[in-house]
């Protein structure tokens, strides 16, 4: 068994549990006894980035840059790999472009990845330099390239967008057996909201979910889940969000979501600890969906102070929705430096164009909250909102406009309120009912303040 090619064979069976119970660290040491040749050396990389464990990734990114082969397109394409993800050394895109442009053989593996880069990188005319490599390869016949041409359809990268070709591509490419194409097109055929295509969509996702794809499991999931595509089932939902959600963190976090939509006996008990393992993770939308959780006393006892700390995590990780409810809460507190919190909480996702960030700037400024009152400002940030299509936007900014009380906003007022009645709002009917029962611009008028009024109240329940 001393022999140099047993060496990397018993690795090789170690590292994939074949015959033998997996194990990465006896893996890795039969690698390191094989000859230090091109092979061994990726071994010994890869394994060492599966196991992951503490120096593992310096380790495996010097061992490339310090060998003999770091020209190799195989070598050279995990080094550009490293320098991509940031894995034994800080992430650099310019630096992997860089290496992998000085590659001399260039195979479709190496255009591949350049190509990649480049939609990362996007920069100058990087998209659509990576759009002709794309092309150049799906011409030969690589799927991969016919997927990633799809994908720049889809997103209108390096192309004009174009979901008919997008769609075309990726069936090509599914048909092909390249299963995150099919991932892909399944979510364009259900974000088409064309009824045929949704049930299309499942015949796409089929032959990825007989052969255990959790991706594809998980979406199969959210089919039953929404009752696209299938008969809405909630316990099949359920249990497919489970066979994909220990492998795939957003079926997860799914899972718990849909717990606590369900709200059967322990479901939100089940919420709640998905929602902890998550955020031991880092996995940020978890520690908004724990604020909640501390919030209404989903899974565990009511905790104001907990929610506000875990709403403070998911703000600082960016997520958009965490800023907005932790405003809400702070708002409420009778402590003026909880409201100037609370403004500079949301104040960026605002100016970014977040439209409900915009509606609260609006309320922070009508109130006087965290800012000094200004109603010019008020309206501003609230008519953006309601541009934006923000449910209560419409008649909040009614009411700011009253208080204002030009002649002009007594008429804006009125057209919004108007406008918005005739849309179904049934917010703006009721604002419609107090502008009549009061007579504020137009001609006091009881019988339509109450008909207004009682219509709105309906459409409210």
């Amino acid at each position: 068994m001393g022999n140099d090619n047993a060496c990397l064979e018993l690795s090789r069976l170690y590292s994939k549990g074949a015959k033998i119970e997996k194990n990465l660290d006896v893996a890795i040491d039969w690698a390191k006894k094989a000859p230090k040749d091109k092979e061994s050396l990726i071994t010994i990389f890869d394994l060492l980035l599966e196991r992951n464990k503490e120096d593992d990734c310096n380790a495996a990114f010097s061992m490339l840059v310090s060998s003999d082969y770091k020209q190799d397109p195989d070598i050279a394409l995990r080094i550009a790999r490293a320098y991509e993800r940031g894995i034994g050394v800080d992430k650099n895109i310019d630096a992997a472009i860089e290496l992998i442009s000085r590659i001399d053989n260039e195979t479709p593996d190496v255009l591949m990845m350049k190509a990649d880069l480049l939609v990362k990188r996007h920069s100058g005319g990087d998209l659509e330099d990576s759009f002709n490599i794309y092309a150049d390869l799906a011409s030969l016949g690589n799927s991969e390239a016919i997927g990633r041409l799809a994908r720049a359809y889809s997103r209108g990268t390096g192309v004009i967008k174009d979901l008919d070709k997008a769609i075309s591509y990726y069936q090509i490419a599914a048909d092909a057996g390249v299963r995150w194409a099919r991932n892909e097109l399944f979510d364009i055929l259900m974000e088409s909201r064309v009824p045929d295509n949704s049930v299309r969509a499942i015949e796409v996702i089929k032959p990825s979910v007989d052969a255990n794809d959790p991706y594809a499991i998980g979406r199969m999931a959210r089919s039953y889940r929404d009752g696209r595509g299938v008969e809405r089932d909630l316990e099949k939902a359920v249990e497919l969000y489970k066979q994909a959600g220990d492998r795939v963190v957003w079926a997860k976090r799914e899972l718990a979501d849909l717990y606590i939509r369900r709200n059967s006996k322990g479901d939100s008990k089940e919420a709640f600890l998905i929602y902890s393992e998550l955020a031991k993770n880092g996995d940020a939308e978890s520690f908004g969906s724990l604020a909640r959780c501390f919030r209404y006393g989903r899974g565990v006892k009511k905790d104001i102070v907990q929610s506000i700390e875990y709403y403070k995590k998911a703000s600082d990780a960016g997520i958009p929705w965490a800023k907005t409810e932790l405003f809400d809460i702070l708002m409420t507190s009778e402590l003026s430096n909880d409201h100037v919190f609370a403004v500079n909480t949301i104040e960026g996702a605002a100016e970014a164009g977040e439209p409900y960030a915009m509606g609260r700037m609006g309320r922070a400024y009508r109130d006087g909250r965290g800012v000094n009152k200004d109603l010019d400002k008020a309206v501003d940030w609230m008519s953006k909102a309601m541009d934006k299509n923000v449910p209560w936007a419409a008649s909040e900014l009614v009411y700011i406009l009253l208080e204002r009380g030009t002649r002009a906003d007594l008429k804006r007022a009125f057209d919004i309120a108007n406008q918005g009645s005739k849309n179904n709002d049934y917010r703006c009917m009721l604002v419609l009912g107090e502008m009549y029962a009061s007579g504020m611009y137009v001609k006091k008028d009881p019988d339509k303040a109450i008909e207004w009024i009682n219509l709105g109240e309906k459409l409210r329940k």
